[in-house]
């Protein structure tokens, strides 16, 4: 009988949490403690341009010199330097939105920035093609799923419910997926400003709690998934499947439903 061979996320597990948080305003260093507290990873997206300014907005965005301190664990992600909607600008001038948001982030943080997520959720395939052109390599939409599954296409990327929705209803029926056949992920995102203006600090943090500590599911953030993903599909086959060969430079693992492999970066490994 033929074995299939599918793909695990690290440690063999097939479920995966990940969160995005849009804006970059103050209440994310509270939003920050109860995600370190529970081990949950989420990825921020920022306005550089906003960085520091306060006047004319009800809550005020944070500092640029704390930006790096703050979001350490987690990702940072662009959302445009001015939160422009791509579908309503020019094509230059939403490419200098991107790449000058990208160099920001970077020389502020010293590190890779390759996310996105539409400002007013607003994109068509020139957003995707211009986001593709300026290295970006996942974008987050604000349409909501209330599914888990991976998205076909990483510059469209669809998340399962923003947090005001019934994320504990969405929560059990995650946690109770227990068959293999397909990978699945949980993907919440929001604003952390909402939390204080709706009063519902406890209850993200009571889902979170419940969110928290499952063995067999993956607290990642969105750049770590889409990179593993993308890192998955790229592993080649002996057309026998008795070898698979890893090309990239990220750690995946399969099964084949009785054993768990592990593929280290440009290994070679022989399969039962």
């Amino acid at each position: 009988m033929r074995k299939r061979i599918y793909t695990c996320f690290p440690e063999g597990k097939t479920l995966a949490f990940t969160c995005s948080y849009d804006d970059g305003k103050i209440m994310d260093h509270r939003f920050v403690e109860i995600l370190n507290r529970y081990g949950i990873k989420a990825t921020f997206h920022l306005n550089s341009d906003y960085f520091d300014v306060s006047e004319g907005h009800q809550y005020p965005y944070i500092k640029k010199s704390e930006v790096k301190s703050l979001y350490q664990g987690h990702e940072i992600a662009c959302h445009s330097c001015s939160h422009i909607t791509m579908t309503r600008g020019n094509s230059i001038q939403n490419i200098n939105e991107i790449i000058d948001n990208r160099i920001a982030l970077e020389n502020i943080c010293d590190t890779l920035v390759t996310g996105y997520s539409y400002p007013n959720g607003c994109y068509d395939q020139t957003s995707k093609e211009i986001l593709r052109s300026c290295g970006i390599k996942y974008a987050r939409t604000t349409k909501s799923t209330y599914k888990f599954e991976l998205p076909q296409d990483f510059l469209e990327w669809h998340p399962t419910c923003h947090h005001n929705e019934d994320i504990f209803a969405f929560l059990d029926k995650f946690l109770g997926i227990h068959h293999a056949e397909r990978l699945n992920v949980f993907y919440l995102w929001g604003h952390s400003y909402e939390f204080e203006r709706d009063q519902t600090w406890n209850q993200i943090e009571t889902f979170f709690q419940k969110a928290t500590g499952h063995k067999n599911v993956w607290y990642v953030t969105n750049g770590e998934l889409q990179a593993y993903i993308e890192a998955s599909r790229r592993l080649i086959f002996y057309a026998d499947q008795s070898k698979v060969y890893n090309p990239s430079a990220i750690c995946v693992y399969i099964s084949n439903g009785e054993s768990i492999y592990q593929i280290a970066s440009g290994q070679t490994i022989q399969l039962d």
